[in-house]
């Protein structure tokens, strides 16, 4: 049977906590950086579909005016 000091079962609790802690913060940044990721190509999807759709509309009214 072994004795351990007081002071040894709290720092190894707080060592699992932190490594529980920063599993959980590496998931979150994955997962962040995942949404980032599909933010932009949201972002790009968009300013593609604007443009185009301003591109329609110009002609729109260039043939009305004709």
């Amino acid at each position: 049977m072994t004795v351990c000091k007081g002071s040894e079962l709290p720092k190894e609790s707080n060592e699992q906590y932190i490594d529980e802690q920063m599993k959980i913060f590496k998931d979150l940044t994955e997962k962040m950086n995942i949404m980032e990721k599909k933010l932009n190509e949201m972002s790009k999807e968009k300013l593609s579909q604007d443009r185009t759709e301003s591109r329609w509309e110009h002609r729109t009214s260039d043939q009305e005016v004709l």
